[in-house]
C-alpha cells in the first residue's frame, strides 16, 4: 500500500490539491512531475511508487 501526504501542498495553497495542472510528486527523494487531473496523477505516481518499492509520496507545492 502507498499512502500519499498532501500536507505540505495545503500548507501552502490553504486547500487540498485538485483539477487540472503540473504536479509534482516527491517519490523515493525524487521529485516527478506529472500534468494532467490531480486524480490521474496521483494514481501514476502511486504506480511509480510501488514499481520502486516505496511506501510513501507527498505532494509537493
Amino acid at each position: 500500500m502507498v499512502t500519499v501526504s498532501t500536507i505540505k501542498y495545503e500548507i501552502v495553497h490553504g486547500k487540498a490539491p485538485g483539477g487540472f495542472g503540473s504536479w509534482a510528486f516527491s517519490i523515493d527523494k525524487e521529485v516527478c512531475f506529472i500534468s494532467g487531473k490531480y486524480g490521474d496523477a496521483k494514481k501514476e505516481a502511486v504506480a511509480i511508487a510501488k514499481s520502486k518499492k516505496v511506501h510513501s509520496v507527498g505532494v509537493l507545492s
